[in-house]
């Protein structure tokens, strides 16, 4: 019994040393447009003859490479030139 008491009183203690609760801002002021995200894709007209002339997030994309070209991929200076 004394426990729950214990319990009970800390709690209410507790919540009147927190201090008033925030109250949610008035809604009174208009809200603004919501402005849609910026695309992730763009195409553009120069570009890398390498590439397919479609950037994600600023890199262009590549074409596609097929298993030939595979041992390009494990070349030393490949970490430098990326930047990974």
């Amino acid at each position: 019994m004394k426990r729950v008491l214990f319990l009970l009183l800390s709690a209410i203690f507790s919540a009147a040393l927190a201090g008033p609760r925030p109250q949610p801002p008035e809604t009174s002021a208009p809200i603004a447009a919501a402005q849609p995200p910026a695309p992730l894709y763009e195409n553009r007209d120069e570009h890398d003859l390498n590439g397919i002339a479609k950037f994600f997030m600023g890199r262009e994309i590549a074409h596609i490479m097929g298993h030939q070209a595979a041992d390009w991929l494990e070349r030393p200076e490949r970490e430098e030139e990326e930047r990974t």
